[in-house]
């Protein structure tokens, strides 16, 4: 989910050096925005990069890059919540799946939510629709 919505979309960096960004000169000292949203996007990396597939870092036989990890930032900047972050989000979805199964009920949805919001914000409740059935 992360890869799709990242909690911050733009990462700000100070140039340390001249430097050559596809073509264009940057001179030292610049902030640059870097575009985490379009890099985990990218379809080069991520094969049919909008569909939320859990499943294909489950397949993925090799370690993840700055790329695919970029929502928690990178090098000095990295994350320092980021186990305590992955272990409760696996928590969270055993207790969800536990409750779930005691009460006999699976979710079930129409199709995942559109991308008609701005991902920093909250889905409208018209895109997100999720309803819990019998098993």
């Amino acid at each position: 989910v992360l890869r799709l919505h990242p909690p911050v979309m733009l990462a700000p960096r100070k140039s340390l050096a001249p430097m050559d960004v596809e073509g264009y000169e940057v001179p030292e000292g610049v902030v640059l925005g870097i575009p985490l949203w379009l890099y985990t996007r990218d379809p080069k990396t991520f094969p049919d990069p909008d569909r939320l597939d859990p499943d294909r870092w489950i397949r993925s036989k090799r370690r993840l890059t700055q790329v695919e990890l970029s929502p928690f930032g990178g090098g000095p900047h990295f994350c320092l919540g980021y186990h305590m972050a992955l272990v409760e989000g696996v928590h969270f979805v055993v207790a969800l799946v536990r409750s779930l199964e005691e009460a006999s009920l699976r979710p079930q949805m129409a199709g995942l939510p559109s991308e008609s919001y701005l991902p920093l914000l909250r889905p409208r409740a018209k895109d997100t629709r999720c309803r819990f059935v019998p098993v």
